[in-house]
């Protein structure tokens, strides 16, 4: 995330950084305690001003404190601040969020839908490989020193987690204690995997998370 935004500070005419605080995003198992993003996630907008002075670039970070699981007028009011900002009011800020949230939803379902075609198209005896990670590693091909691409070149089928139907999978009693969003969505890809003879997992990530 540092190289990124070290990136954009250095190499890109720009006037504002969007850094937001995301503390959580909504809750998809009724019986899990929580749903929060990595504490690393949350404080990203606090931590790098030690590294990067944007006052010097002449870039001002945007960074609001989100809790996705409040909804709508949560949101709204936690970006009343970004919006006029940037020179808009609350009407303009609600239908933008009304836009992001469809374009999020469609995109969510594209994800799925093609899910459901491969795993419609497995034959009992074929077998897919699936990528479990956190998306900045299983879709990143730095980070993933690009295993899928060469998982494909070896006459592999490659699947990313987040093509399954994970919020389908109803987790285990003995999970309920899991806070973490991609917690909740690794132990689902993990039994949607361990179900179904056909899947086998190849999991992904540079450090002992969560």
């Amino acid at each position: 995330a540092l190289g990124h935004i070290l990136n954009l500070v250095e190499r890109h005419e720009i006037d504002y950084i969007w850094l937001p605080s995301v503390i959580n995003l909504e809750r998809k198992q009724a019986q899990t305690t929580d749903s929060f993003v990595c504490p690393y996630v949350q404080s990203l907008c606090y931590s790098c001003k030690s590294s990067v002075d944007f006052a010097a670039a002449g870039v001002k970070v945007l960074q609001p404190v989100i809790y996705l699981q409040k909804g709508l007028r949560h949101r709204i009011e936690a970006l009343q601040g970004v919006a006029r900002e940037l020179g808009h009011n609350t009407a303009d800020l609600k239908r933008a969020l009304e836009a992001a949230a469809a374009a999020q939803e469609a995109f969510e379902q594209a994800k799925r839908r093609r899910g459901k075609e491969i795993l419609a198209g497995l034959q009992p005896d074929q077998r897919a490989l699936v990528v479990v990670s956190r998306a900045y590693n299983g879709c990143d091909p730095g980070a993933n020193l690009e295993i899928p691409r060469k998982l494909r070149e070896m006459g592999e089928l490659v699947i990313p987690m987040d093509f399954l139907p994970l919020d389908d999978v109803e987790l285990p009693g003995d999970w309920f204690n899991m806070y973490w969003r991609y917690g909740h969505r690794i132990l689902a890809a993990a039994e949607m995997i361990a179900r179904d003879d056909r899947l086998h997992a190849v999991y992904i990530t540079n450090f002992g998370c969560g």
